[in-house]
C-alpha cells in the first residue's frame, strides 16, 4: 500500500512527467517489437527459396482440340483460386499461428523480372511456405515447370560490374480507401497481363524492370469495416455515419444530434424516410446507376478473403532516361485498373529525391521486406489475380515471355528400382529415378531427344 500511495503521490505532483513516462514506455515498446521482427526477418533469409515459374505453350493443335475455356477470365479466375489457397498459410497449426502473430512473416512475394528480353516469373517465400506454395502452384497448374533457387536469381544492377546502371523505384497504393475495389478481369476486355508485359517488351539487353507484390493474408475484421461502409453508402449516408464523428462523442454527441433536429428537422437524425415494409429507422436514397454498382462492388469485396500487399515497382537502365521513360510507362500500364468511379493505384516514393529513395527501395526489393515505409493497400484475391497470374500463350502474346519448350508428364507408377540410372522425372515437384534393368536391353526401346543431348 505504501508503494502504491508513493506512485499516487508522484503522479499527482508531476502530472507531465508520468504522461512522458507513459508515452515513452508505448513508443520504446512498440519500437522494440518492430527491431525484434526485423531481426526475425533477416535472420530467417538464409531459410528462403526462389521458385522461377515456367509454362509451356498451348497453341499446338491437340491444345486447342482439348480447349474448353470461353475465354481469358476462365484462366485468370484459376489464379484467384490459388490465391485463396494461399491465405490459409497464416492459419495452419498452431505453432505457425503463434509465430505469424510474432513476428507477421507468413508473406509470399509474386515478381515479374526481364533482363535479356526475357520475361520471367518469380515466387518467394519462407522454406515454413515454399512446399505450400509450391504444391498449390502445381496443382492449379500441372504443366508448370518449377525451378527452386537458394540464392536470388535476378538482380537489378547490371550484370557487367563495370557499368552502372540508373536504377528507379516506387511503389503502388490504392489511391482511395480500401473498400473500394480497382477494376478487376471480370470488367477489363481484354488480359490485363498484356499492359504491363507490353511496356516491359520494349527494353534492350542491358535494362532491366520489375514488379514486386508482397502479399500478408489478412484476418476478416477489415470485412466488417467494409461491409459498414458499403452499406452507409448505398444508404446516401455519410461516410462517418450520421451526425459526423460528433455524434460518436459521448455527450457532445447527444448535443450535436439533438442541434441537427432542431435545425434541419427530425429526418436528418434518423436518416430520411422510411423505405415501404423497412425496418425501423431504414431508408433507402435514389442515386445513379454507376453509384449502385459501386456500392455492390464494395459489397463483393467485402465478402472476399483480404491480402495486405505491397506493390514495388522498378526500371534499370544505363540511361537515367531511359530510366524514367521505363517506370513512367509503367505507371501508365497500371491504369487499365483505374476505375475513376471507384479505386485505382497511385505511384509514390518513399523521399522525393531518388539519391535517397533509390537505395532504400532496391533494399526492400532485394530483401523481400513487407512494408518499410511504404502505404500498404488491401486486395482481395480477385484483384491479385487481375495483376499477377501466369501466361497462357493463347491470351498472353508478349514475345519476351519466357515458354517452357516441353511438357512433362509423370512417370508410369510401377518404375524400376535397380539398373543403370538414365535420368530423373521431376513432376509436381516430386522427383523420381529412372532406371533401366538388364533384362530391358533384350526389348525393343524408342528414344527420342534434342538434338546434340547424347
Amino acid at each position: 500500500m505504501e508503494i502504491l500511495s508513493a506512485i499516487w503521490d508522484f503522479v499527482k505532483n508531476y502530472p507531465f512527467v508520468t504522461v512522458g513516462v507513459f508515452v515513452g514506455l508505448y513508443v520504446g515498446w512498440k519500437v522494440s517489437w518492430k527491431l525484434f521482427r526485423f531481426w526475425y526477418h533477416f535472420h530467417r533469409t538464409k531459410y528462403r527459396k526462389y521458385l522461377k515459374i515456367t509454362l509451356p505453350r498451348e497453341d499446338s493443335q491437340k491444345d486447342k482440340e482439348k480447349a474448353t475455356e470461353k475465354d481469358f477470365r476462365e484462366k485468370i479466375g484459376i489464379m484467384e483460386q490459388l490465391y485463396r489457397g494461399l491465405h490459409e498459410i497464416r492459419e495452419l497449426t498452431l505453432k505457425n499461428r503463434i509465430r505469424v502473430l510474432l513476428f507477421k512473416h507468413a508473406w509470399v512475394s509474386f515478381e515479374l523480372c526481364v533482363e535479356k528480353k526475357e520475361l520471367s516469373f518469380y515466387v518467394v517465400a519462407d522454406e515454413h511456405y515454399v512446399d505450400i506454395v509450391e504444391k498449390q502452384i502445381t496443382s492449379f497448374y500441372s504443366d508448370a515447370d518449377v525451378e527452386i533457387y537458394q540464392e536470388p536469381p535476378f538482380k537489378l544492377d547490371n550484370d557487367d560490374p563495370k557499368v552502372k546502371n540508373s536504377i528507379l523505384g516506387y511503389y503502388l497504393y490504392q489511391y482511395k480507401k480500401f473498400w473500394y475495389p480497382t477494376k478487376s478481369y471480370k470488367n477489363i476486355e481484354n488480359d490485363p497481363l498484356n499492359d504491363v508485359t507490353n511496356v516491359m517488351s520494349k527494353l534492350e539487353d542491358d535494362e532491366k524492370a520489375a514488379v514486386q507484390i508482397i502479399l500478408e493474408p489478412k484476418t476478416n475484421a477489415w470485412q466488417k469495416k467494409a461491409n459498414k461502409f458499403g452499406s452507409q453508402f448505398f444508404k446516401g449516408e455519410k461516410r462517418s455515419g450520421a451526425g459526423g464523428f460528433l455524434s460518436r462523442i459521448p455527450i457532445i454527441g447527444s448535443l450535436n444530434t439533438a442541434l441537427i433536429a432542431l435545425v434541419w428537422g427530425y429526418d436528418q437524425v434518423k436518416g430520411g424516410t422510411n423505405a415501404p415494409g423497412a425496418a425501423s429507422g431504414d431508408h433507402y436514397v435514389r442515386m445513379l446507376q454507376t453509384d449502385e454498382e459501386v456500392a455492390k462492388r464494395i459489397g463483393e469485396k467485402a465478402s472476399q478473403t483480404g491480402f495486405e500487399s505491397v506493390i514495388r515497382v522498378f526500371a534499370s537502365s544505363p540511361n537515367a532516361v531511359r530510366s524514367e521513360q521505363i517506370i513512367s510507362n509503367l505507371f501508365v500500364a497500371f491504369n487499365v485498373f483505374k476505375d475513376a468511379a471507384s479505386n485505382w493505384f497511385q505511384g509514390r516514393r518513399l523521399v522525393p529525391l531518388d539519391i535517397v529513395n533509390t537505395p532504400i527501395m532496391k533494399w526492400s526489393f532485394n530483401n523481400r521486406l513487407f512494408k518499410f515505409g511504404e502505404k500498404i493497400s488491401i486486395l482481395v484475391a480477385e484483384e491479385l489475380a487481375s495483376i499477377y497470374h501466369f501466361p497462357n500463350s493463347r491470351y498472353n502474346y508478349t514475345p519476351i515471355i519466357k515458354w517452357l519448350k516441353y511438357k512433362v508428364i509423370p512417370a508410369p507408377v510401377t518404375l524400376a528400382t535397380e539398373g543403370i540410372l538414365l535420368g530423373y522425372n521431376s513432376y509436381r515437384g516430386e522427383k523420381r529415378e529412372i532406371k533401366f534393368r538388364k533384362k530391358d536391353r533384350r526389348r525393343h526401346h524408342y528414344i527420342i531427344g534434342q538434338t546434340g543431348t547424347g
